[in-house]
């Protein structure tokens, strides 16, 4: 068995695919994995200390909002603000519809790095610089092609 990946389609030689019996695509995560792989980003931010209230997104996608079933206001302000942070990601990770997830785990990092540049600061904060990278900077990285030189010999 061989298994072989490759994200650049158009260039694979259509006599090596004509050759395998079995092809496969596998495309961009779709919303609840996007979720999950800047949710987590999101936590090991928070781990280390860099956005002081990453608890407030539930630990995966599809983890009920802490506090649920719990009594008293606090449970249920709590609830409300993690439902408000979830709500909040998910706006995120639809600007990101076109990233694979090996760049959706560059995200973050990126975001903070470019729109933060000094730590800590709050999720919603965060999540700001979250949406103003996808939309700015880091859809103008996407756009950064391989510089072609003709067919110029590298032994040159």
């Amino acid at each position: 068995m061989i298994l072989c990946t490759s994200n650049l389609e158009e260039a694979i030689d259509e006599a090596f695919l004509d050759r395998a019996d079995l092809k496969l695509y596998v495309g961009n995560p779709g919303p609840r994995a996007r979720y999950d792989i800047l949710s987590s980003c999101i936590q090991e931010l928070g781990r280390v200390g860099l956005i002081t209230d990453a608890t407030r997104l539930a630990a995966t996608a599809h983890a009920p909002p802490a506090g649920a079933g719990a009594a008293g206001a606090s449970a249920e302000g709590a609830a409300v603000a993690r439902a408000q942070a979830d709500a909040e990601l998910m706006a995120v990770c639809e600007l990101a519809h076109d990233r694979s997830g090996r760049q959706l785990r560059k995200v973050p990092f990126m975001a903070f790095a470019m729109h933060i540049k000094q730590g800590p600061c709050s999720l919603s904060t965060f999540l700001q610089a979250l949406r103003s990278y996808l939309t700015n900077a880091g859809a103008s990285s996407q756009a950064i092609k391989p510089e072609v030189r003709g067919s110029q010999s590298m032994q040159e």
